[in-house]
């Protein structure tokens, strides 16, 4: 909020730093949450599924939380306001239906859908303030660990192997592509 300049491409490369940061790992834990899970004892094995659900929530917190931090930071407090209660609404009022249902999974739902559409209620509020939203660099930022890691999974790599191997060659990849510089 100390910027006069350039909030709005301070704000971009937070979203794409992060997600630079968080992706390539998280969608390795995707596709190796059983294994993830079972490491607390066998009994949380059954909590994989909301761990994956939870995880899909990633992609949509980040860009929400790059768009919130730059409304705030030009004083847009009835937007700040606007995307908080488009993520805590759903998310209560789903909590009461899907929880008694559902259980931790509908927890996780519950959450998730509320992060999406957070996120695109930030998206509409950064449209009218300008920020551009580099969607083919976030595109690949998170396809290419993506395919990685379920290509890791599919071929039943060792759950710690192919976390790494997906966070390492992510970050070769992007490299090669220049999305890492």
């Amino acid at each position: 909020s100390g910027l006069r300049d350039y909030r709005k491409r301070v704000a971009w490369n937070t979203i794409r730093f992060s997600a630079l940061i968080l992706l390539p790992f998280t969608c390795s834990l995707i596709f190796y949450s059983e294994e993830i899970m079972e490491l607390f004892g066998q009994n949380y094995i059954n909590g994989s599924v909301s761990l994956e659900i939870l995880l899909l929530s990633i992609l949509p917190m980040v860009v929400l939380s790059g768009i919130n931090t730059l409304v705030y930071s030009y004083g847009n407090y009835r937007d700040v306001l606007t995307i908080g209660l488009a993520v805590s609404i759903p998310r209560t009022l789903l909590y009461f239906v899907l929880v008694p249902l559902y259980g931790g999974t509908g927890a996780a739902v519950g959450y998730t859908v509320g992060t999406i559409i957070g996120c695109l209620v930030s998206l509409q509020i950064a449209r009218t303030t300008g920020m551009q939203i580099f969607w083919k660099e976030l595109g690949i930022i998170f396809i290419v660990p993506t395919a990685v890691a379920f290509t890791l999974a599919y071929f039943q790599v060792n759950f710690v192997l192919g976390i790494i191997v997906t966070t390492l060659l992510s970050y070769l990849i992007l490299l090669k592509v220049h999305i890492v510089t």
